[in-house]
């Protein structure tokens, strides 16, 4: 889950309370909330106001939990010097700030969980000294890597192109797509499926899919891209343009997005290893080494080499695979980089041949349109020949569009010669013409006279071929199926028409609600996601302290009010109060002033007892008799007192 996510499915007056909160007023600025909850520097400062206890409490929840769902009672352990109350508190305090998410389950368990964006943004304010040496080794900075590409982002451009192509991808019954197509689009794929595998993804038609087929439509389903009607593939051409129309790095930042849905691990180290990650500044080169001892620093619980072929293997490699990331060997380590795509062009070069070659990062509105005129897509370099001019012109592109593309977007003036063989190819297409028209067969004359007595029947007849076999005006094919329902014929309708090759639009203009279309999923894919708190509705109810401990007229004021001498029996009781309530007591004695402690367990002999407490020191036994006077403490009540 990420913040977004969360805030999307929260309602707006909940949404209006954590921007009201101080800590976020006062540094949002022109952040959005989203924004302010995932930026470090903003953050940090939101950190800095929290009190001792709730920054001590988000620590053990990032370390102990990572962005992964906990209970309330899975929180307590983990803090064992702080009690049940105050680690209830400090959460709703989270909560309060957006820090925090709270799910329902159906039978009304509460589990909690860090949004990922959120967890990655924290890492440099609760680990501030972790990029320490990260660089030391690779003081040259320039990251030269030639003509690479986003691989996720083109081959989900590959397909929708094939499918543009063909008009839809036919499936079979099991609903996978047919074996010969599944093998072209397979072989044209840029990622590495031997890099995914030990990702582990688990997803539906692996018998027929490869991992890297299987992400690659899992994204373009999850996108909208494309939308699988009566047992076909076809393209969403209304979120087609706004997809194509976005940047490279806002494309590459959704992917990420949806790749950390189905591959986000489950191990702490493994987490922290995706945040460092993702905080690489761009094009910078930094030691895998020396972050594999970052994360070993936290979690000391595993060799070097474990824990660093996990991260390689799950982490790293696959991600590179994708696109994100750069890798490079050294004698005894990995340099690594986080890729930024470069600046976007709408220009490509036309030699006089007709030979095209297409700079790496053509603009996709671009790319889409010279894709019809292209002959091979297997290098940068490839030809425009008459039969990709023919089958532009089948996909609706007139001559003079062609010509007034290729002029627009050609980095130099288009050849004389070329332009003037281009026209000729053009010109020709159309002068002779294959058309399909409305036929109308009946398989009985009987039936083929009774509809010829209906009214304006013979209208709609464009030529007789038989008695039995019509063709029609097209105009006039609604009229005829209704009078052929009127008597009986209910028709049955075959078409083989051809596709045809969406135009992209030139700019596409998006309202406020439009304009977050691409960040919504549309459909499930193929890949299974991990479990989110997504999954159950979001509990935005924050219980104010007093709440915390149902009627407070129940426990007596003295109590609270301050330290007090007791009998031993209502020594007893105050502790037992503390056990159910989940709460601190202070004790004094001669020897120690004020010792606070959060009662665990009460523990009765025959003729005395103990209570188990924990404190900061660690866990400890309570001998009442050795203690004169005790106070109950309710954090939000009177625990500043």
């Amino acid at each position: 889950m990420r913040i977004e996510e969360a805030l999307r499915k929260v309602p707006a007056s909940f949404r209006t309370q954590l921007e009201d909160h101080p800590l976020i007023r006062t540094k949002r600025q022109h952040l959005t909330l989203a924004g302010c909850l995932t930026d470090p520097a903003c953050l940090k400062d939101l950190y800095g106001g929290l009190s001792c206890g709730e920054q001590q409490l988000l620590s053990a929840l990032w370390l102990r939990f990572g962005a992964h769902s906990f209970t309330t009672e899975q929180a307590v352990s983990i803090v064992i010097e702080m009690s049940k109350a105050e680690v209830v508190l400090g959460m709703t305090e989270l909560r309060k700030l957006g820090l925090l998410f709270t799910a329902r389950k159906t039978w009304g368990e509460k589990i909690h969980c860090i949004p990922k964006d959120v967890y990655i943004a924290l890492l440099p304010v609760l680990l501030p000294d972790v990029w320490i040496g990260l660089e030391a080794e690779f003081p040259e900075q320039d990251v030269d890597e030639g003509v690479l590409q986003h691989a996720l982002d083109s081959d989900i451009f590959r397909l929708l192109c094939a499918i543009g192509m063909r008009g839809e991808l036919k499936l079979t019954q099991k609903g996978t797509i047919h074996k010969k197509e599944l093998q072209q689009l397979t072989g044209a794929l840029q990622i590495e499926k031997e890099k995914l595998q030990p990702v582990g993804l688990q997803y539906v038609h692996c018998e027929s899919y490869t991992e890297a087929f299987a992400v690659v439509l899992d994204m373009a389903l999850r996108l909208g891209l494309v939308q699988q009607p009566f047992q076909t593939i076809q393209l969403n051409v209304k979120r087609l343009g706004p997809w194509l129309h976005m940047t490279a790095d806002e494309r590459c930042q959704v992917l990420f997005e949806l790749w950390e849905k189905v591959a986000y691990p489950k191990e702490l180290p493994l987490q922290m290893g995706w945040a460092l990650l993702y905080l690489l500044e761009p094009n910078r080169k930094y030691s895998w080494g020396q972050m594999v001892n970052a994360i070993l620093t936290q979690y000391p619980d595993g060799t070097p080499e474990a824990i660093s072929d996990q991260l390689l293997n799950r982490i790293l490699l696959p991600m590179a695979a994708l696109g994100w990331f750069g890798m490079e060997r050294t004698d005894h380590d990995w340099k690594v980089w986080r890729r930024q795509q470069e600046a976007e062009t709408e220009h490509f070069y036309i030699q006089p041949n007709g030979e095209i070659i297409v700079p790496p990062h053509l603009s996709l509105p671009i790319r889409w349109e010279l894709e019809l005129l292209l002959e091979k897509q297997h290098s940068f370099s490839v030809n425009i020949t008459r039969d990709s001019v023919l089958r532009a012109c089948e996909h609706g592109r007139t001559g003079s569009e062609i010509i007034e593309f290729l002029k627009a977007h050609s980095m130099y003036p288009l050849d004389p010669s070329f332009e003037q063989l281009l026209r000729e190819w053009t010109s020709a297409y159309g002068k002779a013409q294959i058309e399909e028209v409305v036929l109308l067969r009946f398989t009985d004359k009987e039936d083929a006279d009774r509809w010829l007595l209906m009214p304006h029947a013979e209208t709609a007849v464009a030529a007789k071929l038989t008695q039995t076999i019509f063709i029609l005006h097209r105009d006039k094919l609604t009229a005829a199926e209704k009078q052929l329902k009127e008597i009986n014929c209910l028709p049955q309708k075959k078409s083989d028409a051809a596709p045809v090759y969406p135009t992209c639009p030139s700019s596409i203009v998006m309202d406020a609600d439009e304009s977050d279309t691409m960040n919504t999923e549309a459909s499930r894919g193929v890949v299974y996601t991990v479990q989110d708190l997504l999954l159950y509705p979001l509990d935005t109810d924050i219980p104010k302290a007093q709440d915390m401990y149902g009627e407070l007229r129940d426990i007596p004021a003295m109590w609270t009010n301050g330290m007090r001498k007791y009998h031993e029996s209502t020594m007893k009781d105050v502790f037992k109060k503390a056990i159910e309530l989940g709460v601190k007591v202070r004790l004094r004695n001669a020897s120690a002033e004020g010792k606070v402690a959060a009662p665990r367990e009460l523990i009765e002999q025959p003729s005395y007892w103990n209570v188990r407490c924990s404190s900061e020191e660690g866990l400890f036994t309570v001998n009442p008799r050795e203690w004169e006077e005790i106070q109950l403490i309710l954090p939000g009540i009177n625990d500043k007192t």
